[in-house]
């Protein structure tokens, strides 16, 4: 295994595990092991995803706000 293929693998099972996270604990709500309410951890599950697909559209503004700032 490659240094990049190692670095690769951990970012996405960190990533994984960071939308995941909240249907765990959502899942631990249902057995009475979590103690924040239901609809926060929908909340959260939700803007974990909603955080991923606007990634890439935040990632283009900031290069085109350094681009200006250089220019």
């Amino acid at each position: 295994m490659t240094s990049d293929t190692r670095s690769r693998a951990a970012l996405l099972g960190y990533t994984g595990w960071r939308l995941a996270k909240p249907g765990v604990r959502l899942v631990r709500r249902a057995l009475r092991r979590d103690p924040l309410p239901a609809a926060v951890l929908l909340r959260m599950w939700w803007n974990c995803w909603l955080g991923l697909l606007v990634y890439p559209g935040a990632r283009r503004l900031a290069r085109r706000r350094r681009e200006r700032q250089a220019a």
